[in-house]
């Protein structure tokens, strides 16, 4: 299955359950001119970005850039978490959880010395306030096949905000880049390892938490004891998934193995989650909301 076959069946599963939408350039388009001439984007966006979510949006709410298209992930995570709380079950007890949206975390100090921040898609908060999940949503990205350059900024010592958080950072960065690209003095960017996993925005998203964490031990407040990064990946039966997959579970496993004991010298509980999207529904709690379980069908697919 192609990118293109699977924007359909994702066109016709949000038609499927939304039936005011019309698959008409009335609702379907791009106001942006540099999308005229794409008719992939002329197709897949919509108009209006109330569409493509289950609930109306807080005008104060941050989901991110591109939310007007049917792949886009951070609608995928709004439409799932929404605004409010949310029951997940833990063992065999569902828990408690409120959500937050764009969550920035600092990362580096960039040429103007403010902080570089890594925002994440969506975070749930227990409400002990004892655990966070905090969320980067994927839907259908592994198909450009062009995972985000790291800065060279993030291989210099005096950018971090925290010896501690360098001494850490720095090796496992190197670690990532692509063996077979040339380093030298000259160049501002550089290569993953990886072909289709975004493994340097995962290591910036786990360097700005554990910046926080550390600020927080600093400042003498821990009262978050558990900290899971969920990599959300929706999921469908093709070639392309099953290899997007196996290298999200190879990154868990090395990122887990090297940054668990870091962590845990700063009272925290810290993994990285590689979860299928279907999977984490099954964890949800829909008693008391069929409607919104019954919307989120928009994305299987069959």
């Amino acid at each position: 299955m192609n990118e293109i076959e699977l924007l359909e069946k994702l066109k016709k599963g949000l038609l499927s359950v939304n039936k005011e939408i019309k698959d008409t350039k009335k609702y379907f388009g791009h106001s942006n001119p540099k999308w005229e001439n794409s008719e992939k984007a002329q197709n897949y966006y919509l108009w209006n970005l109330k569409n493509n979510l289950y609930q109306n949006i807080n005008q104060k709410q941050k989901l991110g850039s591109g939310c007007k298209a049917i792949r886009s992930s951070a609608a995928l995570i709004y439409n799932t978490l929404l605004s409010g709380q949310i029951k997940l079950k833990t063992g065999e007890e569902y828990r408690g959880y409120k959500s937050v949206y764009e969550i920035p975390f600092r990362a580096i100090k960039n040429d103007k010395d403010s902080t570089h921040t890594a925002k994440l898609d969506a975070g749930l908060l227990s409400v002990d306030e004892n655990t966070l999940l905090l969320f980067e949503a994927k839907c259908m990205e592994w198909f450009d096949k062009n995972p985000k350059k790291l800065k060279k900024a993030y291989l210099k010592e005096d950018r971090y905000l925290y010896k501690e958080s360098a001494a850490i950072f720095k090796p496992l960065f190197n670690d990532f880049i692509n063996p077979d690209e040339i380093i030298d003095k000259d160049a501002i960017t550089y290569k993953s390892k990886y072909i289709r996993y975004d493994a340097f925005q995962m290591l910036i998203h786990c360097l700005g938490i554990y910046n926080w964490c550390l600020g927080k031990k600093k400042d003498s407040k821990k009262n978050i004891k558990t900290i899971q990064l969920i990599n959300l990946i929706w999921d469908y039966e093709c070639e392309e998934y099953k290899k997007e997959e196996k290298e999200g579970l190879e990154f868990k496993q090395f990122a887990n193995s090297n940054l668990r004991e870091e962590f845990r010298k700063l009272g925290v509980n810290f993994s990285i989650e590689y979860v299928r999207y279907s999977d984490f529904l099954k964890r949800v709690d829909w008693s008391n909301d069929m409607e919104h379980q019954k919307y989120l069908k928009r994305y299987e697919i069959k």
